[in-house]
């Protein structure tokens, strides 16, 4: 259904708007890759029928609310200087 990453990335385009290509493959490669497997680590550690239920429930609040800051409420996620909200 969904990962972490992927709720944690549900924007993730506005972070290749108004640049060119390969800047955008550097950007993902470099920046946005890693953190999302920093991501997938700490899911794996923590994974459990609660946090699968709280991932599941998250994901369906963040399509019909458009927001995936609702995912800081309930865990304590590797933090990153980029992609961190609030």
């Amino acid at each position: 259904m969904s990962g972490i990453s992927s709720i944690v990335f549900m924007d993730e385009e506005k972070y290749f708007i108004g640049k060119i290509p390969e800047e955008n493959k550097k950007n993902y490669r470099n920046k946005i890759a890693p953190f999302k497997g920093e991501l997938e680590i700490w899911y794996c550690q923590k994974q459990s029928v609660i946090v699968n239920f709280i991932l599941i429930s998250i994901t369906i609040l963040a399509v019909v609310k458009a927001s995936s800051n609702l995912i800081n409420y309930f865990f304590e996620l590797p933090k990153h200087r980029l992609f961190n909200r609030g």
